[in-house]
């Protein structure tokens, strides 16, 4: 699945990625966005538990709280 969300959307190396929810879904998404070559992740999270599942992942985007 998040290879196929990322084919879709057609990124492309240096782009920049935003992922809504840190879920396993959406970690799926942004390590196939990062092997695609995506510069940056950004993860739009709504709850401290996805904010933690972000920082598990341990990735180089950021973690941005959804008010």
């Amino acid at each position: 699945m998040g290879w196929e969300a990322v084919r879709t959307t057609g990124a492309q190396p240096g782009d920049r990625v935003l992922v809504l929810e840190s879920g396993s879904i959406g970690q799926g998404i942004a390590l196939q966005a990062r092997e695609a070559g995506a510069s940056a992740v950004v993860f739009l999270v709504s709850s401290q538990a996805s904010y933690i599942n972000g920082v598990k992942l341990m990735m180089d985007g950021s973690l941005v709280p959804m008010i």
